[in-house]
């Protein structure tokens, strides 16, 4: 399946309105949609929603953007993105 793998920063800057990339990142999203399909694997979804309070959030404008999750190894974004918080709940001199 060919497309773009859209990367956290991108995502990021339009998620948190950057004055200076956010319309010009959303408006060449939207016109590469247009001709290709837009995808998101578990390393940039958990890099994007580690620091949402809501998994929901992250979802709704990865559905607003049109982009499909790209799967790898097997990996649910769900399950990265529990593990990520799970680790930052532990004490930092607990951690491995």
């Amino acid at each position: 399946m060919r497309g773009i793998l859209v990367d956290s920063n991108v995502i990021l800057d339009i998620f948190l309105d950057d004055p200076n990339w956010a319309d010009w990142l959303e408006s060449k999203l939207e016109k590469s949609s247009s001709t290709k399909n837009l995808f998101i694997n578990s390393v940039v979804y958990s890099e994007v929603s580690i620091g949402l309070e809501r998994i929901e959030d992250l979802e709704s404008f990865r559905v607003s953007l049109k982009s499909w999750w790209l799967p790898d190894a097997g990996h649910s974004p769900g399950g990265n993105v529990l593990s990520r918080k799970g680790f930052f709940q532990v004490p930092e001199e607990k951690r491995c």
